[in-house]
């Protein structure tokens, strides 16, 4: 219950106790322990997503690397106060840096065609 108080995760208390997370949040029910709501990402990844975006970096892009949805991005960036940039801008600055890049068919939303 103390690391779990602590700042601990239910999946980190599981696997450190061998069960699951559903039977430690069992535990902390009986006890009476209000429970956290599911946060997607830590404030220090919170300030890391902001920075990046800040900087540049599409919503898109952060929720690849950070392994959330551009969503949860975006809904993290406007709670921290950040003015969000148009939608376009995302697509664009990812097709840049896409490995398919802009000249790429689906890139002007063409799909390419097949010879069968």
């Amino acid at each position: 219950m103390s690391s779990y108080l602590a700042g601990a995760r239910l999946a980190e208390l599981g696997r450190h106790f061998g069960m699951h997370e559903q039977t430690v949040r069992a535990h902390l029910q009986r006890r009476n322990v209000e429970l956290r709501g599911k946060q997607a990402l830590s404030a220090a990844k919170i300030r890391e997503v902001t920075r990046r975006y800040e900087a540049g970096e599409s919503s898109l892009e952060l929720g690849l690397t950070f392994g959330v949805a551009d969503s949860t991005v975006r809904n993290v960036l406007r709670r921290a106060g950040v003015t969000l940039r148009p939608p376009s801008y995302h697509t664009d600055a990812w097709l840049k840096r896409s490995p398919i890049g802009p000249s790429h068919p689906a890139a002007n939303g063409n799909e390419p065609t097949s010879s069968c």
